[in-house]
């Protein structure tokens, strides 16, 4: 087994606990409590998934953040994507381990056993590329939740959709994402990074937009 696959999740968890340390450092506080309460609050909502994500979302914290900064909406967003990225990274550890245990392996038939191999020995350089897809996630998760509490506080259900409709933007191609990687694991991986790239870069945009409309209101 190549060794050095376990740092894609590894790197998966640091990406996500990295966004939180940054958020705690950039909003200072002498009490925990504000900054636990909204990552209690965000692993809650992360528990959701799918289509449901900012529909619940919007449901959920319908009436609670009416007084929220962006600065708050952005360490919302920021403990979601953060749980999240952590999550898998936690859950792609204990796979690999279990995947790589010699006695998970003999009870596999010779087709079973060819494909696990062919997982467990791929190239290096493939480590890299869960690091992106978790950074610029944790990005366009951001935007997202900013979207729902903008729509709440609003009142204007436009945003909620313009948020449903951004993370749809991000997730309907995963299916045929998984097809590409399939096929050239290497190469392919870092193709379909571009695509996450540019989301979460549009993201990135988004978010300087609303900061400037936000500034202006």
């Amino acid at each position: 087994m190549n060794n050095w696959l376990f740092l894609a999740p590894i790197g998966m968890i640091v990406v996500g606990l990295g966004f939180i340390f940054y958020w705690l450092r950039l909003h200072k506080t002498n009490s925990l409590t504000p900054a636990l309460m909204l990552l209690i609050v965000s692993v809650i909502i992360g528990l959701r998934t799918g289509f449901f994500e900012s529909g619940i979302s919007y449901l959920m914290l319908k009436g609670r953040v009416s007084k929220f900064k962006l600065s708050d909406s952005v360490g919302l967003g920021i403990g979601f994507g953060a749980f999240e990225a952590i999550s898998l990274g936690l859950l792609t550890l204990i796979s690999m381990s279990l995947l790589a245990s010699p006695e998970f392996i003999a009870s596999l038939s010779e087709e079973q056993k060819a494909i696990v191999e062919a997982q467990l020995n791929m190239s290096s350089l493939t480590i890299f590329a869960p690091w992106i897809e978790r950074f610029f996630t944790i990005i366009a998760h951001i935007f997202a939740t900013v979207l729902v509490i903008k729509s709440i506080q609003l009142k204007d259900k436009r945003f909620l959709w313009l948020s449903i409709g951004y993370k749809a933007l991000l997730d309907t191609p995963v299916p045929y994402f998984q097809i590409l990687i399939a096929s050239d694991p290497l190469t392919m991986s870092y193709v379909v990074e571009l695509y996450v790239i540019a989301i979460g870069v549009l993201g990135f945009y988004g978010l300087n937009w609303l900061k400037t409309k936000t500034a202006k209101s």
